[in-house]
């Protein structure tokens, strides 16, 4: 099976070393899968490795681990939440106010057209009423 599966296109083989920086994913909330920092400890196997997370060992499959030294494919399905960097806030409190006006709409700009509601669709699906069971001790089957 797993040689039916690097035959797609874009299929790559993931291999990792011991103290490989790699994202782990983090099960622990199931609503809300993340991928957190880790390092590579040990490989187990053909596909498994044990993950030293947060100071724990985590074993995850190679699908759950992704390189940390490259940058997140955009194709991916996966959300990944990383800790960012929030910038400082700038004060610009002692600046003058900005002395440009607004310009007024010109008359040729376009028109903005409300969205429409979308159609809901209904089924169309005939439902037969439910027929009830009538027991009666007579009876040999129930056809």
């Amino acid at each position: 099976m797993e040689a039916q599966f690097n035959r797609h296109p874009g299929a790559r083989e993931r291999m990792f070393q011991e103290h490989d920086k790699v994202y782990v994913k983090d099960f622990r909330n199931p609503q809300n899968a993340t991928w957190i920092s880790g390092v590579v400890q040990k490989r187990i196997g053909r596909t498994l490795y044990k993950v030293l997370v947060n100071g724990s060992v985590w074993k995850r499959h190679t699908n759950q681990l992704r390189r940390r030294d490259i940058a997140p494919f955009a194709d991916s399905t996966d959300i990944w939440y990383l800790d960012a960097v929030t910038p400082s806030r700038v004060d610009n409190s002692n600046q003058l106010p900005s002395t440009t006006q607004p310009t007024p709409a010109s008359p040729t700009s376009p028109r903005l057209i409300a969205p429409t509601q979308p159609t809901i669709r209904t089924s169309t699906r005939h439902r037969n009423p439910v027929k009830k069971l009538d027991i009666d001790p007579r009876t040999k089957s129930y056809k």
